[in-house]
């Protein structure tokens, strides 16, 4: 005799699992922005070599902080006036080749003026000339290598490798003036020799990137006028309140600091240190900015950026004046030491903020109108300072120097910078937006 069963109900197959995404390669193991921090990082280091040597031929052959001033402007201003156009052509040109054209460049100027300079016509309009084409295609270089970074890295991975390319500057600090002041006891002509060999190093290097670093461009773009697209960078930041005054700060320290080194180095030459000398106490200083690059991740993960905006704004400048007073040449070293070693987690801090949400077809122009009103009053900065220096020594350079960046420090008590979120909450939140992920993907042909 047979039993009924009910036949158990149709259930509808379970959806397939949604793949989990591969978590990001570690930046020690990320090819590509290793392999570009490297190029960078040994052109950089040439770059603090020759930038050492620039003023202190100036002041051998003038005399004059003035005359060094106006070298520094020159270059300041170059870079100004380029860094707009440099944006829109590294959003619409090949970054790879952009880069590449800029090294070569700058090598050839340099191994121009180390020729002049070892066969005895090198001349103060030669000198002031090869800094100015110096800053021109250093100014084409870096929009375009601000912008391919986050074709190279994941979004959650940007303040990390914002804090490396602050150790790579830094560390250029550090290592830079004493090798120049070295190379200068050789000879004037080879910290020239020198910066113009790692500029070809740096772009050799280029070739080695496998990933593309542009995303792909749409057609729409392409056929926009040039001159209307030029300021899109600027309206992106004006657009964002916060970025907005966080600009505003940037522009008045940067004016205060665009004359820093140059004063320093007048200040020691002034009190009759020897070059090589200048070039120690010059890394004593970046010892402080590698530090704290070291340690910018702790900084910023214990430390809520408003406070730590706020407090350093209104701390600095009483150190700067500080300067001006200190006896001594030691003195001087450890506490700009110590004034550098927040400066790493501030630089993290805008430069996530800035890159964070920015669409690709957009990273040169932001980056580059970043770069322009941080630095828009800096060719003035040599200039005023060189000639202050000239008529009131340290204590009046520093000292209006240091008045300069607490005016510049009253940005900072806007309503809009109050509660600003953590680097690492801001990249995850634009990651999970459908920010870049190219930091993961298989390496592709240059488009």
């Amino acid at each position: 005799m047979s039993t009924l069963t009910a036949e158990a109900p149709m259930r509808a197959p379970a959806p397939p699992a949604a793949p989990v995404p591969a978590p990001p390669v570690p930046l020690r193991r990320n090819r590509d922005f290793q392999i570009l921090w490297s190029g960078r990082a040994v052109s950089t280091l040439g770059n603090e070599v020759s930038e050492l040597a620039y003023p202190l031929i100036m002041l051998a052959v003038t005399g004059s902080a003035g005359y060094a001033g106006m070298l520094g402007a020159a270059q300041l201003l170059t870079a100004l006036l380029t860094a707009l156009p440099a944006g829109l052509l590294a959003d619409r040109g090949n970054r790879r080749a952009i880069m590449m054209t800029g090294n070569l460049a700058r090598a050839t100027a340099l191994g121009v003026l180390a020729f002049a300079v070892l066969n005895g016509f090198a001349s103060i309009p030669l000198i002031i000339g090869t800094a100015i084409v110096s800053a021109f295609f250093g100014a084409l270089f870096n929009p375009a290598a601000a912008a391919a970074l986050k074709q190279l890295v994941p979004p959650s991975q940007l303040p990390e490798a914002m804090a490396q390319n602050q150790a790579r500057m830094f560390g250029a600090e550090l290592a830079g003036p004493p090798i120049g002041g070295w190379l200068l006891s050789l000879g004037r002509a080879v910290p020239f020799v020198f910066d113009a060999i790692t500029f070809v190093l740096g772009t050799i290097a280029l070739l080695f990137i496998r990933r593309p670093l542009q995303g792909k461009r749409s057609a729409t773009s392409a056929r926009r006028p040039a001159l209307g697209d030029l300021t899109a960078g600027l309206r992106h930041l004006f657009a964002d309140r916060r970025l907005r005054m966080l600009m505003l700060w940037a522009m008045g320290v940067n004016f205060a600091f665009g004359g820093f080194h140059l004063i320093l180095i007048a200040t020691w030459h002034k009190r009759g240190v020897a070059d090589t000398a200048i070039g120690v106490l010059a890394a004593v200083i970046a010892v402080g900015g590698l530090l704290g690059a070291l340690m910018s991740g702790r900084i910023l993960k214990s430390a809520r950026p408003t406070p730590l905006i706020i407090g350093l704004a209104f701390c600095v400048p009483f150190l700067v004046a500080a300067l001006g007073v200190i006896p001594g040449t030691l003195a001087i070293a450890v506490l700009c030491c110590a004034i550098t070693f927040f400066v790493p987690a501030l630089n993290t801090l805008v430069f996530t903020y800035v890159v964070s949400g920015t669409p690709d077809e957009l990273q040169g122009r932001v980056s580059a109108g970043a770069a322009f009103l941080a630095q828009g009053l800096q060719p003035l900065a040599p200039l005023l300072f060189g000639t202050v220096f000239d008529l009131g020594g340290p204590p009046a350079a520093f000292g209006v120097m240091g008045g300069v960046t607490l005016v510049a420090a009253l940005a900072t008590l806007s309503r809009h910078l109050r509660g600003l979120p953590r680097p690492g909450e801001l990249a995850e939140v634009q990651g999970a937006s459908g920010g870049s992920q190219r930091g993961t993907q298989d390496p592709q042909d240059e488009p």
